[in-house]
């Protein structure tokens, strides 16, 4: 039901121990199709509506080719820079991506709800891209299994 044929998006589901499910958005935008920054927005507008109702958890990162001088330090703002803005505080994800990947702006990022300690950091880029390698990481407490002891007959 997150499925779309109009946009670069993978939707995975990962079902934890204790009932609480993560979903995660991998999402792509070509930097050089006019308009289809704030598409992806739009869609991500309805999309994470839905995906919140199955999930106690979102986390969202990507290629989104958005500029905000204020949220994400570019330096110009977009129409699609500031309704990015917008959407993902009103869903309550903070951005971690804190440095540029694609020469002065930061054009990939990491954004997520989770109560935990996330680092990222910005590394060279992989192959024959034109933006750096984001590296994520997430310290979550590990949940503890309850031990029960039973009595064989």
């Amino acid at each position: 039901e997150l499925g779309s044929n109009d946009h670069e998006v993978l939707w995975f589901c990962l079902h934890q121990k204790g009932g609480q499910n993560i979903i995660f958005c991998a999402a792509y935008t070509p930097g050089s199709c006019s308009g289809y920054g704030i598409r992806l927005v739009q869609y991500l507008d309805t999309a994470l509506e839905k995906a919140c109702a199955h999930a106690s958890s979102i986390i969202v990162a990507g290629d989104f080719n958005v500029h905000s001088q204020s949220w994400l330090n570019s330096t110009k703002t977009t129409p699609a820079g500031e309704y990015a803005e917008e959407l993902f505080a009103a869903h309550g994800l903070k951005q971690y991506v804190g440095e540029p990947t694609h020469g002065v702006n930061t054009l990939d990022l990491v954004l997520t709800d989770l109560q935990c300690n996330i680092s990222t950091s910005v590394i060279d880029p992989i192959g024959a891209s034109d933006h750096a390698t984001v590296i994520c990481s997430l310290h979550r407490v590990p949940l503890r299994e309850i031990v029960t002891s039973r009595l064989i007959w």
